[in-house]
């Protein structure tokens, strides 16, 4: 087996929605039926993760010219097999990447961007954190995130 071809396992701290999205209400406008399906919450919830979060912010800085996507790829295809591939579940992908994006203070730069590398996907919609994160990395403000977690948490029920 090579080095690329292991298994990976994402511990439940990876999987924890990230305190930076904490306060993100994802609208799913013409994509509700997809993001109410068990799918679209596993989607949804992979990519407000620690590990999602970090994959977006990681491939934006890392390659601002290519969608960010692509490297979300390969985690949801181990969670979900070609489900996550559908047509509609690739756009209410790239709906939620961009909120997300968005939210933590980065903007939409342009969409409809050729993916150049072996993909599911065809093309996608790039992005940029030029004008700074809208994340704190102050201990206290990282403290109110916590609360603010756990708050968010209680009204989901």
């Amino acid at each position: 087996m090579r080095s690329g071809d292991r298994p990976f396992a994402l511990d439940q701290t990876a999987q924890r929605r990230d305190p930076n999205m904490a306060m993100l209400f994802f609208y799913p406008r013409s994509h509700a039926a997809v993001f109410a399906s068990a799918t679209g919450q596993t989607i949804h919830d992979f990519i407000v993760s620690r590990t999602g979060t970090a994959l977006l912010i990681g491939a934006v800085l890392a390659a601002p010219s290519r969608p960010p996507v692509v490297a979300l790829e390969p985690f949801l295809a181990a969670l979900l097999g070609d489900t996550a591939f559908t047509d509609e579940m690739k756009k209410y992908t790239g709906r939620l990447i961009r909120q997300v994006i968005e939210h933590l203070g980065g903007s939409f730069v342009r969409r409809s961007v050729k993916i150049t590398v072996p993909s599911r996907y065809g093309s996608g919609s790039i992005y940029s954190f030029s004008s700074g994160f809208a994340v704190n990395h102050d201990d206290a403000a990282v403290a109110k995130v916590g609360k603010e977690v756990e708050w968010a948490a209680k009204l989901r029920g």
